[in-house]
């Protein structure tokens, strides 16, 4: 197998004698085209990266040729779910392009037509540094912790940049064993005196606890950041700041009470970015829309968040590049 991991190139060998993990070389995920070649013999393996040699690793014992070759299958940017556990796990397909390949001097004309016949898999004009979501489907991370740092209680920190190509979507949400969120983060419609503007909205469960209007559909990055707490709400869209503590939240009596528990963010919550699943009813949500747009530098308890990590993302939302709205 051949991939990318952290920028640099990987290639996994698996045979009767024993597995070999090798990486090497500069980061290549800097927008630029490379070349890139993959020689196999007896005994070692060479990469070629732009026509520099930068790895050579040479052992007899490991890459002795098998008596009985297998039919061999051939995957493009991805790993089909009935293949061999790899030596070392890689869960995301490529975010990139391909061009003047050459897959072990096969014929590979079919790669060719399938990539004519569908636009999803044809390269970008343009993209800058972002995560495309296309208005389906979601991100799932499974345990991340909201335990704040300083005591035993639940905080939630995120921090993100949008870009929305529609006015109604799930930007972020956080659900326990019940089919409604627990917390969620919405961009919907609002009807203002000079039109339809949009609202970024925080909801508790379905009932809606603090917004930020403005017009979050102009083709520009906005900013929003929220700091979350059992004493205190603080949403801040575009350096425009709406704070609250708690006890002036009007709220029913179920949803105080739930909020007021240290232990109402738990370990066992699961985070959805861009979206929710499907069998969530919509009489349990207040949107059930994904998100359509970008994101960019998205932090959770001041870290960056990589979707490639996550445990679940659909395979056509882009990790890593941000296409101009007017191709979306």
């Amino acid at each position: 197998m051949l991939a990318l991991r952290n920028g640099q190139l990987e290639v996994q060998v698996r045979n009767r004698v024993g597995p070999l993990v090798i990486k090497g070389g500069p980061s290549v995920s800097d927008g630029k085209w490379h070349a890139v070649s993959v020689s196999k013999t007896r005994d070692s393996v060479v990469i070629t990266l732009d026509g520099s040699e930068v790895i050579n690793a040479n052992d007899p014992k490991l890459f002795q040729t098998m008596s009985n070759p297998m039919e061999m299958h051939l995957s493009i940017g991805g790993i089909p779910t009935n293949a061999p556990d790899l030596v070392k796990l890689l869960n995301p397909r490529l975010d990139g392009c391909l061009r003047n390949w050459n897959w072990l001097d096969q014929d590979t004309s079919w790669i060719s037509d399938a990539v004519r016949m569908d636009p999803e898999k044809q390269c970008l004009d343009t993209t800058e540094s972002g995560i495309y979501f296309p208005g389906q489907g979601y991100t799932r991370f499974d345990y991340l912790s909201y335990k704040s740092s300083m005591e035993n209680d639940w905080h939630v920190v995120l921090s993100v940049q949008f870009r929305a190509a529609t006015d109604i979507g799930v930007i972020f949400a956080i659900f326990g064993n019940s089919s409604t969120p627990k917390l969620s983060l919405t961009l919907t419609e609002h009807p203002s005196i000079d039109g339809i503007a949009q609202n970024i909205g925080l909801y508790v469960g379905k009932e809606l606890v603090i917004e930020s209007n403005g017009d979050f559909c102009d083709g520009s990055w906005h900013s929003l950041f929220l700091n979350m707490s059992r004493k205190h709400i603080l949403l801040e869209v575009d350096q425009k700041a709406s704070f609250m503590p708690t006890t002036s939240l009007v709220l029913s009596r179920t949803t105080h009470r739930e909020m007021n528990e240290r232990h109402w963010l738990k370990d066992g919550s699961n985070t959805y970015i861009g979206g929710i699943p499907d069998f969530v009813p919509v009489t349990e949500i207040p949107v059930s829309a994904s998100f359509h747009g970008c994101l960019r530098d998205l932090k959770l308890g001041g870290h960056f968040l990589d979707v490639d990590n996550a445990q679940f993302k659909h395979k056509n939302i882009l990790s890593h590049s941000c296409p101009p709205l007017a191709n979306v």
